[in-house]
């Protein structure tokens, strides 16, 4: 210093300049220490708020400071690892090999940059716990400008790497479930012209992978040629509407050996242009040559059923009018033959006329049976509701004349309504009755119930039970006694064709239901009637 500063040679330390000196001196020295108090609580602040892990250390590796964040990783206290070499807390090694990891903070130290860990690598903490993380280190500048000391950042992947685990195994089950089944997947990206095809895609059409490229080409030439502009159709359609019009359609390829392969193909674009236009769409092929087949099969035997019907309503017009007309002119005729020769008939002659008369009538019965039989499915009606209550009191009129001659009783409970066929189920429950009527026992009057046993909306199920307590049957004719022509008893004991339960069945598996049979010979038979209570998916006019 010079004799003429404050403080200087020749100036005493009491001296009014020199004390007003170090005065000023030590405000700004206080200042000083006071921005870096604020600095100082500023940079701890957001070093333990921080949601990463944070180790600040030395030049050497030893730990200076460490956040709560990095306390819960490690397990360590920033007290305790407080001047302990960064490799005794912060522990990684790599989670494939279990090798110990070079820590980033010697490479910082030894190349003065920046440094980050490699991938798959684990943190094992003061407990053993071991976590995926990721990291870096940086070098601190000191006052001159070199290197200072080292921060390292973390934190816990563990969440991240299990979530990518579980869309990589996803992705993986989904492609293995896609060639597992006879599902071609593809990939289409639009602007480049690019389109991934599945080995099961290609195999469909009797190619190995390597033997068709990954393009749209690919497929387009192998479709059949009068399918392709409906696909590009419904392609242009879905890309028009931006994904609300389907991309669906079932369509045709040729097979490499020249056979016809239907698919299903269907997809949609799933990435957009900011200008609205497709980048990328995704979707299957799905073979349905053998559902083609079974359609084709099943629109064959529609056409049988439809022809048969048209033959059996021709067998009724005929069996109507052609075949009645010759049984009424032999009953008239043998009758006529009767009342005309009187006495001059023998008695062997009209016992044979007697017997033309029974067959002749037999005959008749036997074709009007026939007929009610055909018209089940001809002559049947679209189902509408029917109320059973009223169909039961219109066939207890009908048998009127029956019941008086029998002195039978029928009682009926409260019966549902249902989705029928209304001439149908007063077919069919004349019948059941009737052959309750019919089968009594010799010297009693019979008995008849008709009785709901079940009627569940919300199942849709109604369940009916007819029973008698005439002579019923052994139980091994349940079945039987549901056929064709099938009689139990003698036309001397009981009259009828052996039709009446034939039509009962038809008339009940035409409405979807089921009809069975329990016999108790001696005591009785018991129909139970299993009827659909609604049919909301027939169209108007549907019949079968």
């Amino acid at each position: 210093m010079s004799a003429s500063e404050p403080g200087g040679p020749g100036v005493r330390p009491d001296h009014p300049a020199a004390v007003e000196q170090l005065a000023a001196e030590n405000d700004h020295l206080k200042v000083r220490v006071a921005v870096l108090t604020a600095l100082e609580q500023r940079f701890r602040a957001i070093l333990y708020g921080i949601g990463d892990g944070v180790v600040v250390t030395d030049l050497r590796g030893r730990v200076q400071q460490m956040n709560r964040a990095a306390e819960s990783l490690t397990g360590w206290t920033e007290a305790e690892a407080a001047g302990r070499l960064v490799h005794e807390v912060f522990k990684i090694v790599n989670e494939h090999d279990r090798r110990e990891v070079e820590n980033p903070i010697d490479k910082v130290v030894r190349e003065g940059a920046v440094a980050g860990l490699a991938n798959h690598t684990l943190l094992i903490a003061r407990d053993g716990t071991e976590r995926a993380i990721a990291d870096s280190a940086s070098p601190i500048p000191g006052s001159t400008g070199a290197p200072g000391g080292v921060v390292l950042i973390f934190r816990d992947v563990s969440a991240e790497r299990q979530a990518a685990k579980a869309l990589r195994d996803s992705e993986r089950i989904l492609a293995d479930i896609l060639e597992s089944t006879l599902s071609g997947y593809w990939d289409w990206n639009i602007p480049a012209g690019t389109e991934y095809l599945s080995p099961a895609f290609k195999r469909m059409f009797g190619y190995e992978d390597h033997e068709l490229p990954n393009a749209p080409e690919t497929w387009q030439k192998l479709i059949f040629a009068e399918d392709l502009p409906g696909v590009l159709d419904v392609f242009r359609q879905h890309v028009g509407t931006h994904g609300r019009a389907p991309f669906y359609n079932e369509i045709r390829y040729r097979h490499r050996d020249g056979s016809t392969v239907w698919v299903i193909c269907a997809g949609r674009v799933i990435e957009w242009a900011p200008d609205g236009s497709a980048v990328r769409m995704v979707g299957c092929h799905v073979d349905i040559t053998g559902r083609k087949r079974t359609e084709a099969l099943l629109k064959t035997a529609l056409e049988d059923v439809q022809r048969s019907n048209r033959e059996l309503e021709e067998f009724a017009y005929v069996a109507s009018h052609d075949l009645q007309e010759p049984l009424r002119k032999i009953s008239s005729f043998s009758s006529l033959l009767v009342q005309e020769c009187g006495a001059a008939v023998s008695a062997d002659a009209r016992e044979y006329l007697d017997h033309i008369l029974a067959a002749v009538k037999r005959m008749q019965a036997l074709i009007n049976d026939l007929l009610q039989l055909s018209r089940v499915a001809t002559r049947a009606r679209p189902f509408a509701p029917v109320d059973l209550n009223e169909t039961l009191r219109e066939v207890l009129e009908d048998l009127d004349a029956r019941l008086k001659e029998s002195g039978g009783t029928v009682t009926v409970g409260p019966l549902p309504a249902l989705d029928a066929d209304a001439i149908q189920m007063r077919q069919l429950f004349q019948n059941l009755i009737a052959n309750g009527l019919k089968f009594r026992k010799p010297g009693e009057a019979p008995v008849v119930q008709v009785r709901i046993l079940e009627a569940d909306a919300n199942a849709n199920r109604a369940v009916l039970c007819v029973e008698d307590h005439g002579i019923g049957f052994e139980p091994r004719f349940e079945e039987r006694i549901f056929g064709l022509f099938q009689r139990l008893h003698g036309r001397q004991e009981y009259e009828g064709t052996g039709i009446g339960l034939a039509v009962c069945r038809r008339i009940v598996e035409r409405h979807g239901g089921r009809i069975t049979a329990e016999g108790r010979l001696g005591d009785g038979a018991t129909f139970r009637v299993e009827l659909p209570m609604r049919h909301a998916n027939l169209k108007e006019g549907d019949a079968t």
